[in-house]
């Protein structure tokens, strides 16, 4: 049970990760083109 619980909680920590990074890379990315 402990094992299971823990193996989805890491693959939701992965596919936040995977969020994040990408809100950051949308969100950098239109901040150049704003300067541009």
């Amino acid at each position: 049970m402990d094992a299971v619980r823990f193996c989805a909680d890491a693959s939701g920590v992965k596919t936040a990760n995977r969020k994040l990074i990408w809100n950051l890379h949308e969100n950098s990315r239109q901040t150049r083109e704003k300067m541009v």
